[in-house]
């Protein structure tokens, strides 16, 4: 085949490409990191709204469900908040309880409370944006996937075509090893759902055996 292009040299560098894919993330490990960073910001979600609930116990006792003071800190939408909401209502409440620190002192509101209470708005706020991080990565792995597996199986179809062409006249056998089968069915495919097979020659052996859907989402 060497005369028709696939040389030693193209294989190997066929060879390298395979292996770099290889390494690349699939979505199961994507979804995994998703996965890790919801569980990382639920944790300091729970920490945040708990801290809140406090002081909205302290300024519940302090000044009554009714009192100004209290509808200042705007409570009552912390259950139908996002994410995003969330942080501005915990800012609102921290900066309302300063101005009351005071009065919500004999409720246990003292510098320790509050460093804590804003170092959770703070964690809360870096935590949920791991999250919008993570599902962008997965969106961009999955593009440079999709762009590395469509290469990498346009060279493979290239020889293999060419290996047929050459060696449909003088040797069916030798033809039938660069035909790309529908693995599930063994029957040839010209859009295999697996591409499973050996391209052998110059001692390289080349695997691609990953799902193949239309433009081969990997």
């Amino acid at each position: 085949l060497t005369p028709r292009g696939v040389t030693p040299a193209r294989l190997a560098a066929l060879a390298t490409a395979n292996s770099a894919f290889k390494q690349i993330d699939d979505d199961v490990q994507m979804q995994g990191d998703i996965g890790i960073a919801v569980d990382i910001r639920q944790q300091a979600y729970v920490l945040l709204t708990d801290q809140i609930g406090n002081i909205r116990t302290m300024a519940q006792n302090v000044f009554g469900d009714t009192s100004t003071n209290y509808a200042r800190m705007g409570f009552e939408g912390m259950i139908s908040a996002n994410d995003k909401d969330l942080v501005h209502l915990a800012d609102r409440v921290n900066r309302e309880a300063i101005k009351v620190a005071a009065q919500l002192q004999p409720e246990g509101w003292d510098a320790a409370f509050a460093t804590d209470f804003k170092a959770a708005i703070v964690d809360f706020d870096a935590k949920r944006d791991t999250v919008t991080d993570a599902e962008h990565n997965r969106t961009e792995a999955t593009r440079i996937r999709i762009a590395a597996g469509n290469s990498l199986y346009t060279e493979l179809e290239k020889i293999c075509n060419t290996g047929k062409d050459v060696f449909r006249m003088i040797n069916p056998a030798k033809h039938d090893r660069f035909v790309i089968y529908d693995t599930p069915s063994g029957s040839p495919t010209p859009t295999p759902t697996l591409v499973n097979f050996t391209i052998p020659m110059g001692g390289y052996t080349v695997l691609l055996n990953q799902p193949y859907n239309g433009d081969l989402q990997f």
